[in-house]
């Protein structure tokens, strides 16, 4: 799935003004900071995510709550509406159909976001406990927005991720200044970020014989990874000698095949045993 890039767009933010709007007129819709109504909370089920717009299309500022199917009129506040949301990612989980190449069942576990800098992780599964009771925090100060999935349906917390981050300046809109950072989660689905050295990647690469993520395609070359999340022990192959032009971005990526554009030409890149 992609990101949710929090851009000034008059149509996306019509629509997230309208369901606030909607979730607002809500009687048990729960104030800024405090407990939502509603005699218990859901203790199973999933929640549903929904970010709340306030302010003008070039200045628009964001809340993030969640709702639970059982109480489609209760709102759950995560983070009140300010000015410092810029990215949402959702973690799904699923099951790897390796024969038929895709993936089954899948649900939405784990939500990510980005606020003030800082990468938070908030669980979609219900447990009893208020949803704002349950982020965990990477505690990072420069995080911009979510680049690259490396989801890994069958271990979500396996998963990894390629983020922005912003330079000297603190300005995520200055690219020419703009750093990246590795994002993985702990076991306990806290995020963990960690700065990338080099080359930005520009896609992942799944392993053909499971599916899970298998490693990061950058400009010049394929890593591959070691065993594990964060292990070492992976594997740097060579797509590009210094004579070549880099590739600026993979249009298509699949467990076997990526198609890399250079600037001047597409060349298919063929991921073997």
């Amino acid at each position: 799935m992609h990101a949710f890039a929090l851009r000034p767009r008059a149509a996306a933010l019509t629509a997230l003004a309208a369901l606030s709007a909607m979730l607002g007129g809500c009687g048990g819709v729960s104030e800024p900071g405090g407990e939502a109504a509603g005699p218990t909370l859901p203790n199973s089920g999933t929640y549903s995510w929904v970010l709340k717009a306030q302010g003008g299309t070039m200045s628009p500022r964001f809340g993030l709550s969640l709702v639970h199917p059982q109480e489609p009129t209760v709102e759950r506040v995560v983070e009140t509406v300010s000015a410092s949301i810029t990215d949402v990612k959702l973690v799904p989980a699923g099951s790897y159909d390796v024969p038929g190449q895709r993936v089954t069942a899948v649900r939405a576990q784990l939500l990510l976001y980005v606020t003030g800098g800082d990468v938070r992780s908030v669980p979609l599964t219900a447990d009893g406990s208020l949803p704002r009771d349950k982020v965990l925090r990477a505690s990072s100060t420069n995080a911009c927005r979510f680049v690259v999935d490396g989801n890994d349906h069958g271990q979500p917390l396996n998963s990894r991720w390629v983020v922005s981050t912003a330079g000297a300046d603190g300005n995520c809109d200055n690219a020419a200044d703009n750093g990246w950072a590795e994002l993985t989660l702990s076991p306990q689905g806290q995020p963990r970020l960690a700065p990338g050295q080099g080359d930005t990647p520009l896609a992942m690469t799944r392993d053909h014989s499971t599916l899970a993520p298998r490693g990061w395609v950058l400009p010049r070359s394929v890593i591959f990874w070691g065993a594990g999340t964060g292990a070492p022990g992976g594997t740097t192959v060579v797509t590009r000698n210094t004579v070549e032009p880099a590739f600026t971005s993979v249009v298509l990526s699949t467990p076997r095949l990526a198609l890399a554009d250079d600037g001047s030409r597409l060349v298919l890149l063929e991921f073997r045993a």
